[in-house]
């Protein structure tokens, strides 16, 4: 019908309405009026009892279905086609790694690394259900690529591989994940690729990565996410490679309290009777039973804290006088947390 005649057709509802009838409705009574209002799935327009309308597509379009309902796994208001992780709490991606080689616009090879902790239930198959890996900024999404399971993917001692050399699925040519230690859902990945369409690779930061695993759509909410950032980045001296990864701890992860800086921080915040974390980068705040392989030392009420993934994360609590350190460096999901009772001594100058 077109445009103009969808147009038409509302200007005569609309005009039936208001003067109650024209030559095109006869409206003698008001069941009849209802019924010039009422919704119809499939042409187009987003009436009363609908959340989405696709026309004549009737429900082949990734975001609408064939009865006018939002594919949303999540139920936050973004189609899961849109938004990869329909997690119902923030999986968060640790140590993320982005290494980006641009050749020309719409031709960049592309390797990220990086960690996640997701629910152990039901058990990851990547080899069955496949990958997929997004990443966006906030006016274009570069990269989108779904790596079904089945053909190209075999086992690899406590992971899986997958391998396409000529990127048939989204230009991806590698994927390998594999399970970290004894933690259950904890698991490592690596995912290489080109042709990503990138325009260049300053302006596209900063950069969202979405990662999904066990399921091809994003329905079972195995999905990891995270920003990469400006600060976090470094072109070469051609400016034809970008390179993206944490930054280090302000001290050794082999070391159970904080460097002197740090500890100067810790004296203050207790002073103060306030909670303080370093670096401005957290994601979180809540108690320190929050903090997976947390468990808290006998006497010690630490009940507020910050993290940050690849970061260490400080806080204190002027009214007990304790403080807390949580080195993030160790193995995913498993981070090291020390509370001292009593003030954190330091020589603080200025």
């Amino acid at each position: 019908m077109g445009r103009l005649g969808r147009g038409m057709r509302w200007a005569y509802r609309w005009r039936a309405i208001v003067l109650g009838c024209s030559a095109l409705l006869s409206c003698p009574i008001s069941g009849a009026r209802t019924a010039a209002v009422a919704s119809l799935c499939g042409n187009g327009i987003v009436e009363p009892g609908e959340q989405c309308d696709d026309g004549g597509a009737n429900g082949s379009t990734p975001c609408c279905s064939a009865s006018c309902e939002l594919i949303d796994g999540d139920r936050d208001g973004v189609c899961d086609a849109l938004d990869p992780c329909t997690n119902t709490q923030l999986v968060q991606i640790e140590a993320p790694r982005l290494v980006a080689r641009l050749t020309s616009p719409g031709d960049m090879t592309f390797d990220v690394r990086g960690a996640m902790v997701v629910p152990p239930s039901p058990p990851i198959d990547a080899a069955s259900k496949g990958i997929r890996l997004v990443m966006k900024n906030f006016y274009e999404v570069p990269l989108d690529a779904t790596v079904p399971g089945g053909l190209g993917w075999g086992d690899s001692g406590g992971g899986w591989v997958y391998r396409d050399p000529v990127g048939a699925n989204g230009g991806i040519t590698r994927v390998v994940l594999r399970q970290i230690g004894a933690t259950p859902g904890a698991l490592a990945f690596d995912i290489k690729g080109k042709r990503a369409r990138f325009p260049d690779l300053v302006g596209v930061l900063p950069l969202k990565v979405s990662v999904v695993i066990d399921s091809p759509t994003a329905v079972t909410g195995q999905c990891g996410e995270e920003y990469v950032r400006t600060a976090l980045c470094a072109l070469n001296s051609s400016g034809r490679t970008l390179s993206c990864g944490p930054l280090r701890s302000p001290f050794s992860c082999r070391s159970p309290l904080p460097d002197a800086l740090v500890r100067c921080d810790l004296a203050r915040a207790v002073a103060a009777q306030e909670a303080y974390w370093t670096p401005h980068l957290a994601y979180y705040s809540g108690p320190c039973s929050g903090l997976p392989g947390f468990v808290p030392s006998p006497g010690v009420a630490c009940t507020t804290t910050g993290t940050s993934a690849n970061f260490i994360v400080v806080t204190a609590h002027g009214a007990a006088r304790d403080a807390c350190a949580w080195n993030s460096c160790l193995a995913p999901g498993r981070p090291h947390v020390v509370c001292k009772r009593g003030a954190i001594s330091a020589s603080c100058s200025g």
